[in-house]
């Protein structure tokens, strides 16, 4: 951020006589004492030169002196992103001495804690709000003496319309499209496969995209929740469509075995020329095997049903569970993130 920092002390060494104040600029700064001021949750920071070096000296006749110098800080922010995208952040900038202990310098906000902190009316994050300033005093004990420190404390919202249009909505797109696959006829086995691995990709492409855009972290994000549940749904979809081509195959298989034995039947049956009651018996029993046969086989007939029973209760069943388990979840993140 860039701002401009002011200080003021008082020197009785540069009491002089007279009535009005003086402005000084130039090289003055290496030829009076001023404060070793610094930020000590930066990360980097530098001065303005253009057109002319950003800072002004004022001399008042007590000895009173005024310092303002426009300068850009980066701080030092210790996120914590477990609620993220509904997380508030809380950013510190401290202000201290480097060699002056109490004993020689004591920090305080002049016009008190509310009125020392101007914020520019404009000022606008991409990601974030910012909510409020707090100021603050403190004392730092070190084992070189204590020190005084002044603190100020950002805290940031985050606008969750970001994470909806960039991350959410897209993810819900994709789910939905992986249950297209229920519609798709069980049999064009290319068509589904190529449908559900492809949402399968995407949905692991815009995972890690959300990912790398992060800092990493060891615990999970409440976007983590949101994007592994839309990954188990587009990976139910492909799970869904294996196991119906796995009964499939497998019916398949055993219908080929019955029809084998129906042929078989049919060829002894035609070639049994038995007279008297030893044929009519064999006859008999084998009449009834190739009903008992012809039975089961028509049994495969249903297996087309079943198979788009499934289909047609995972049309319902997805979306229903889907749409519940985001509910709650969402219920669960909005009461947990107001208890900010």
């Amino acid at each position: 951020m860039t701002m401009y920092f002011r200080q003021t002390w008082e020197d009785p060494r540069l009491r002089f006589n007279g009535t009005s104040q003086i402005v000084a600029q130039g090289d003055l700064l290496d030829k009076i004492w001023i404060p070793d001021t610094y930020f000590n949750s930066e990360k980097r920071s530098n001065f303005h030169e253009i057109t002319k070096k950003n800072y002004v000296l004022i001399f008042w006749p007590n000895g009173t002196v005024f310092f303002s110098i426009r300068i850009s800080v980066t701080g030092v922010c210790r996120m914590k992103l477990r609620k993220y995208p509904m997380d508030s952040q809380k950013c510190e900038l401290n202000i201290v001495s480097y060699s002056y202990s109490e004993a020689d310098a004591i920090y305080t906000w002049k016009r008190g804690h509310e009125h020392s902190i101007e914020q520019a009316p404009d000022i606008s994050l991409p990601q974030m709000d910012l909510v409020k300033i707090q100021s603050s005093e403190t004392t730092d004990v070190y084992s070189t003496g204590n020190y005084s420190r002044l603190s100020l404390t950002f805290t940031f919202k985050r606008r969750l319309s970001l994470f909806i249009t960039e991350t959410y909505i897209p993810s819900i797109i994709i789910v939905a499209l992986s249950w297209i696959s229920f519609w798709i006829n069980y049999k064009a086995a290319p068509a589904r496969v190529a449908l559900c691995i492809t949402t399968v990709l995407t949905m692991i492409t815009l995972t890690a995209a959300v990912q790398n855009s992060l800092p990493r972290v060891t615990y999970t994000k409440y976007s983590d929740w949101i994007l592994m549940l839309c990954l188990v749904y587009v990976f139910g979809a492909l799970v869904e469509f294996a196991i119906i081509n796995f009964h499939d195959s497998l019916e398949a298989r055993k219908k080929d075995k019955l029809n084998r034995k129906l042929r078989n039947v049919d060829v002894e049956k035609g070639s049994d020329s038995g007279d008297g009651e030893g044929g009519d018996l064999k006859t008999k029993y084998l009449q009834r095997q190739l009903s008992s046969l012809r039975e089961k086989i028509k049994l495969f007939g249903e297996l087309d049903v079943n198979v788009q029973r499934i289909d047609s209760r995972s049309r319902i069943l997805f979306p229903l569970t889907f749409l519940m388990i985001n509910l709650m979840l969402w219920i669960y993140f909005v009461i947990d993130s107001a208890e900010d």
